[in-house]
């Protein structure tokens, strides 16, 4: 075992109580990629996903720090129209909603700015 996470979820208020982490460090390569995938997890994106090979999510993944696609998932699911509790049909057009809020606003601060007659 390279990694691990555990979380404790109080069923009364659906929120995380307490989150532990395990990491070897036999491997600092692979352990410091299992300490960014553990504590972004903990957070409560639990899980793995293998579609986005450069995520912290990807079970093979390497990479040390959260991507673009990770901040975005986390930035989601800590939206505050997002509420603890929501059924899947509930939150999924939310979900939606502020993830393309958030791209347009990503894709408004890559735009190119004019240059104002600088050189």
């Amino acid at each position: 075992m390279n990694c691990a996470g555990t979380l404790q979820v109080s069923k009364k208020h659906s929120r995380i109580s307490s989150a532990e982490v395990f990491i070897s460090i036999e491997k600092k390569p692979k352990a410091e990629h299992c300490l960014a995938e553990e504590l972004t997890q903990i957070l409560g994106l639990t899980g793995d996903i293998d579609l986005y090979k450069n995520s912290v999510f990807h079970e093979g993944g390497t990479g040390r720090y959260i991507t673009d696609i990770d901040r975005i998932m986390i930035r989601t699911l800590y939206d505050k129209r997002l509420k603890n509790g929501m059924s899947l049909a509930q939150a999924l057009p939310i979900a939606k909603e502020v993830i393309l809020e958030i791209m347009r606003d990503l894709s408004k601060r890559a735009r190119p700015r004019p240059n104002k007659g600088r050189p």
